[in-house]
């Protein structure tokens, strides 16, 4: 089931905005502050701070490709999703009125008020068969919220107010550095359809989505000030009951931590044991609470499941990697530069310059693999140099920690004896020509 948080879904229009164009208030890190200047330090009542990866995700889209920023970032295009927008919502909702409805009205009234947003609100209401939920429909300088389910009836006037507080998260953020939030949301979608690239495009989209709802439970905390309140509200939608004893559900989150390093396995939310450990330690502001959040979320490399950095860190490595097998001058034969260029087009530039030292050991098993290939693929692309080649290979795998998943490999694609590997890893080292 999901938690609250979740929008409506606008995505269609999307795939063809990026079909069309292959034809054709904040700063960063800047936190938003409901005290005065004035006030003593802040604390995580007064303020929300963004999680890095948000912004993190911004510059590297903006960086990227500039005029598809621009071109998604165009108030025509923005215009015609709005229009869509409320469309949807007129024929799948019933509108709640302030007149006949002050109370709740009210409490989102309050809520604006909490994160400084000046901007009209409008309530909905949605019967769902499939719980308790609350959705932000974006449209520009409004808000508007669907409420699911007998949510009102579920939840207390403050814990509603929080869940309201969270959906006006999404309208803060989306607002926030003209809309620079926004359209990374919508472009991320919109790439992720784009075949042969939309794998990396679309990991990164789930994790942007992730911590999208790690910034506005923070909104929520902001509203609720007090973080039970907002624990609460999770809980109830998430699991349907009436009364929940939060320390003791705390408690179960870090017994679930303490057994397990696993990351989350949310698409679009985090589990609500996550969420509650996130809201935990950043409200307490323990000082490593960004990594320990990101621990969760994000987890160490996998090769077999790279965002957009992660494809960027593999690229960087290989290409270190590709720098240390290509430091002997003698190995550097026509055919070994053929299949260094299948990695990169720029050969003679990378030869020219020094390579780094070797990176942190991997802990995924597939990305070791995939360097002891990259090292085997290098000893195989002139078998004149053997065994040279493999003896500078061996002295790379030890210097990379991948000694031993190196020697399994090379010994069974190779179709050598393990004492045949052991000699030429203990041989003489590489010369530095070819005798």
């Amino acid at each position: 089931m999901q938690s609250f948080g979740r929008r409506i879904p606008t995505r269609g229009w999307e795939k063809r905005a990026v079909a069309s164009w292959r034809r054709t208030r904040f700063r960063r890190g800047q936190c938003l502050d409901v005290e005065a200047a004035t006030q003593p330090p802040p604390t995580r009542r007064n303020r929300i701070t963004n999680p890095p990866y948000l912004d993190q995700v911004v510059e590297l889209l903006k960086s990227e490709d500039p005029d598809l920023w621009a071109w998604f970032s165009s108030p025509k295009l923005q215009q015609e999703q709005a229009e869509k927008v409320r469309l949807d919502l007129l024929k799948s909702t019933y509108r709640l009125n302030p007149v006949d409805e002050p109370e709740v009205y009210a409490l989102a009234q309050r809520a604006l008020e909490m994160l400084e947003l000046d901007v009209p609100i409008t309530l909905y209401q949605v019967q769902q068969h499939d719980g308790l939920n609350a959705s932000l429909a974006f449209l520009p300088d409004e808000a508007h919220i669907v409420l699911h389910g007998n949510l009102r009836e579920t939840l207390t006037d403050e814990e509603l107010q929080s869940v309201l507080g969270h959906e006006l998260g999404h309208l803060l953020l989306w607002e926030m550095e003209d809309r620079r939030y926004l359209y990374t949301d919508q472009l991320l979608s919109a790439l992720s359809w784009d075949e042969g690239q939309s794998e990396p495009y679309q990991r990164t989209a789930r994790l942007y989505a992730l911590y999208t709802e790690v910034f506005c439970d923070r909104a929520a905390i902001l509203v609720a000030q007090d973080l039970e309140i907002v624990v609460s509200a999770l809980v109830k939608i998430n699991t349907g009951s009436a009364n929940i004893q939060v320390q003791s559900y705390l408690q179960q989150a870090e017994e679930v931590l303490s057994r397990s390093e696993e990351v989350t396995d949310g698409y679009t939310h985090p589990e609500t044991y996550l969420r509650a450990h996130a809201l935990q330690v950043w409200f307490n502001n323990d000082p490593q609470a960004e990594q320990k959040i990101a621990e969760r979320i994000e987890g160490p490399i996998v090769f077999t499941e790279l965002d957009l950095f992660g494809q960027r860190k593999m690229q960087s490595t290989t290409r270190n990697l590709v720098q240390h097998i290509l430091q002997p001058d003698w190995i550097r034969t026509e055919a070994v530069l053929g299949h260094a260029r299948l990695f990169f087009d720029d050969v003679n530039e990378l030869l020219q310059v020094p390579a780094l030292p070797p990176v942190e050991p991997f802990q995924d098993k597939r990305t070791r693999e995939y360097l002891c290939y990259v090292l085997l693929d290098f000893v195989a692309a002139d078998r004149d140099l053997d065994p040279a080649a493999l003896a500078h290979a061996i002295q790379l795998a030890n210097q990379w920690n991948l000694t031993g998943p190196f020697k399994e490999i090379a010994v069974r694609e190779l179709r050598m004896r393990k004492k045949q590997f052991d000699l030429v890893a203990e041989g003489d080292e590489v010369k530095n020509e070819m005798p």
